[in-house]
């Protein structure tokens, strides 16, 4: 559930909440990308981690 929320808040909330702030389109693309981007690598850290440490 609070894996939706995040997904929620990120691809619906925070764009319209940036545009009444009067970001730019661009702006806004650019905040929405980062962050998938930043998801997709902590996904990468963090399994490699679990991998090492965690399944013991």
């Amino acid at each position: 559930m609070v894996n939706k929320l995040n997904d929620g808040l990120a691809w619906g909330l925070f764009p319209v909440l940036f545009a009444a702030a009067g970001l730019t389109i661009e702006k806004i693309g650019i905040l929405a990308a980062v962050y998938p981007a930043v998801w997709g690598a902590a996904q990468l850290v963090t399994g490699a981690l679990s991998d090492k440490y965690g399944r013991k």
